[in-house]
């Protein structure tokens, strides 16, 4: 039927904002391993870079609009995305 099973589609809602710093990298680490098990990952995250580095996608947002999108290497290397967190816009 092409249907994700019932463990596929479940989805991730976690922040990072208010963790130690010792638990974030771990966080990532355990939400980098999902996709290789099958599960897709929509992330709705702050540190952007840091998630970025481990998606394929990526959208970012600038006051609820969505003013870039594409493969995350891409947006990692674009320079509006440095111009939109460091407050250049």
């Amino acid at each position: 039927s092409g249907a994700l099973p019932a463990w596929a589609t479940r989805g991730l809602a976690a922040s990072t904002a208010a963790l130690a710093p010792s638990l974030v990298g771990k966080v990532f680490d355990m939400v980098q391993k999902l996709p290789a098990a099958g599960v897709a990952v929509l992330m709705v995250e702050q540190r952007a870079r840091q998630a970025l580095q481990i998606s394929q996608q990526g959208y970012i947002l600038d006051q609820g609009r969505c003013v870039l999108q594409g493969p995350a290497h891409g947006l990692l290397a674009d320079e509006r995305m440095a111009q939109l967190y460091l407050g250049n816009h």
